[in-house]
């Protein structure tokens, strides 16, 4: 539906309001398999004016204010998710680094272990390794 009102309405003599359109149209599609995302998108972009598609390539979608209590939630999840996981990631790689300075290289199995570990496991595993005298204290559970 989505995709049809950017192409009936694409044309609009505003082309910040075609723009915004596009942007639901093209935000509904993006969840598609590949196979079909990619001609919707192409079939909006046609159908919007020049100028319209200019104001949607200078949006910044950093700023854009999700209008439904839907995506609010459901990208502000996503978000918080990604951030939790980044947060596992970068606690993974300064435990190994540290650990690497402590015991010197560590292997690729130790270094795969360790980013496999939940973030609050890392935490215990970072004040071990404190007073730690062998990485296989600091691995204990």
């Amino acid at each position: 539906m989505a995709v049809l009102s950017a192409m009936a309405h694409g044309q609009r003599a505003d082309p910040d309001k075609s723009a915004e359109i596009a942007v639901a149209a093209i935000a509904a599609s993006v969840n598609l398999d590949a196979g079909r995302a990619a001609p919707y998108v192409d079939l909006v972009l046609n159908s919007i004016t020049e100028a319209a598609r200019r104001a949607l390539q200078a949006m910044n979608p950093a700023n854009y204010e999700f209008q439904s209590e839907f995506a609010r939630r459901y990208f502000s999840l996503g978000e918080a998710e990604g951030a939790a996981r980044g947060k596992a990631e970068g606690k993974a790689e300064l435990l190994i680094r540290q650990a690497t300075v402590k015991f010197g290289p560590l292997s690729e199995q130790v270094q795969e272990r360790i980013r496999a570990t939940a973030a609050a496991e890392l935490d215990r595993m970072g004040e071990r390794l404190l007073s730690a005298k062998t990485l296989d204290e600091v691995q204990r559970s």
